[in-house]
């Protein structure tokens, strides 16, 4: 019985192949190209280095309506996004200016120190036990970048209360 089956679909499939030609082509998926964006990314342990990658896949491919970008570094611990491209690094220092009594900002459970300049903000989790950073362009809104990434960022990384220099 199972043989006549087999034979009927074979024969079924090989007439709706026929003509394939005739058929519309299906619209494309895919997103417009961006050229690779070269990223610095520091010397890692290769524990952090795994941490860092793990959270590297659970990245969404596009935020706040920036596709994502292709990353020429040495680790593969740094992720792009848009044409003004915002940035993440993983495994960055302790910035330099995050000082006892430095300012910081908390954004959906995550804390952020953060530096502005005239291109963008420069945003660090300092609370993770690994710094990531994520550097916001000026062309886009930091808050609504860092509220995407946060629940990204926890799920990666535990709370470890934060220490600053």
């Amino acid at each position: 019985m199972t043989v006549p089956v087999v034979v009927a679909l074979l024969v079924i499939i090989q007439f709706s192949l026929r003509n394939l030609e005739d058929l519309a082509p299906l619209p494309t998926l895919a997103q417009p190209t961006l050229p690779p964006v070269d990223v610095e990314t520091p010397a890692v342990t290769p524990d952090v280095e795994a941490a860092c990658t793990s959270l590297i896949t659970t990245l969404p491919f596009s935020l706040d309506g920036r596709p994502t970008r292709p990353v020429r570094s040495t680790l593969p611990t740094a992720y792009a996004w848009g044409d003004d491209p915002t940035i993440l690094r993983c495994g960055v220092a302790r910035p330099a200016g995050y000082l006892v009594g430095a300012s910081t900002l908390a954004i959906s459970e995550v804390e952020w120190f953060f530096e502005t300049a005239a291109a963008g903000t420069t945003y660090t989790a300092v609370d993770r036990g690994i710094y990531l950073e994520v550097f916001v362009p000026s062309s886009a809104d930091g808050g609504a970048t860092l509220a995407i990434l946060a629940p990204l960022i926890i799920q990666a990384f535990p709370y470890v209360a934060p220490t600053p220099g």
